[in-house]
C-alpha cells in the first residue's frame, strides 16, 4: 500500500494500492445487482432516500475479503495518523445513477477515522474531492481509479463530497472503513 500525506495536519492521505489485484479483479467481476443488500444509516445521518446501497459483507463473498484483509492493515494506519486504532469495519457501498453527496463533515460521534477505496472503473472526477472549510475551494482531489482512495481522520476541517453524480449505466463501487479506537 503506498500512502501519500495530502495535508500537514496528518490527518488526509491518499493511498493506492490498498489490496491485491486479484481482489480488485474480483469485486469487479460481481453482478452488484445480485448481492444482498440495506439502506445505509437512520437518523440525522441515513442515506436510505438516495440511490446508494450498503452491499452485504458476508463470507464467502469476495467484499467479506476486503474486511478481513483491511484488518490486517490496522498497525500501518495507526503508525501513519498517530492514532490509537482498535478495530474497523469495512462495507462495500454501491453509489447507483443519480447518487451525489453534496460536501459535509462526517458524523463527529460514528465517525473517527475513514478508508476509502474506490473499486472499479470510471470517470475519474467521481472521486471525493476535500476542502478546508464548507464553502472554500477544493484543495485536494482524490480520483476515482480501481484500488486508490483516501485515509481521513474525522476533523471540522475535513469537508468532502462529490462533485457531480453518478452518471446513467454505472454504479460507483468503493469500499468503506471505518476505525474505531
Amino acid at each position: 500500500m503506498k500512502i501519500t500525506p495530502l495535508n500537514e495536519f496528518n490527518t488526509l492521505f491518499s493511498v493506492q494500492d490498498v489490496y491485491p489485484a486479484e481482489i480488485i479483479a474480483e469485486c469487479q467481476q460481481q453482478d452488484i445487482n445480485s448481492i444482498p443488500w440495506e439502506p445505509l444509516g437512520a437518523g440525522i445521518y441515513s442515506q436510505a432516500a438516495t440511490p446508494r446501497r450498503m452491499l452485504i459483507c458476508e463470507s464467502p463473498n469476495v467484499f467479506s475479503k476486503l474486511d478481513n484483509y483491511v484488518r490486517d492493515l490496522i498497525p500501518a494506519i495507526r503508525d501513519i495518523t498517530n492514532k490509537p486504532i482498535s478495530t474497523s469495519h469495512t462495507r462495500v457501498w454501491a453509489d447507483y445513477p443519480g447518487y451525489a453527496i453534496t460536501r459535509h463533515l462526517d458524523n463527529a460521534e460514528g465517525v473517527y477515522i475513514t478508508l476509502q477505496v474506490y473499486l472499479n472503473e470510471g470517470d475519474e472526477t467521481l472521486g471525493t474531492h476535500f476542502s478546508n472549510s464548507p464553502t472554500g475551494e477544493y484543495q485536494h482531489a482524490i480520483p476515482y481509479r480501481p484500488n486508490f482512495g483516501y485515509i481521513m481522520v474525522n476533523t471540522d476541517y475535513n469537508n468532502h463530497g462529490m462533485i457531480k453524480p453518478v452518471p446513467d449505466n454505472f454504479i460507483r463501487l468503493s469500499s468503506y472503513t471505518w476505525f474505531k479506537a
